[in-house]
């Protein structure tokens, strides 16, 4: 088992299940803290007041 420093949602993994892997390895997994999300889009059109709500986990 291996254990993160940090607690977070994997976004990025390198590695599948059941491959061997080595220390000089350098990374296996990404993992981000998703309770801040920011957004940065370019909209080709106003946005509908109606989509600017909290977002959902799912």
């Amino acid at each position: 088992m291996i254990v993160a420093p940090i607690s977070g949602e994997v976004v990025e993994r390198e590695v599948t299940l059941g491959e061997l892997v080595s220390p000089e390895r350098e990374k296996l997994l990404v993992l981000a803290n998703i309770d801040i999300l920011w957004v940065l889009a370019d909209a080709l059109r106003p946005i509908c007041p109606n989509l600017l709500r909290e977002p959902r986990r799912g």
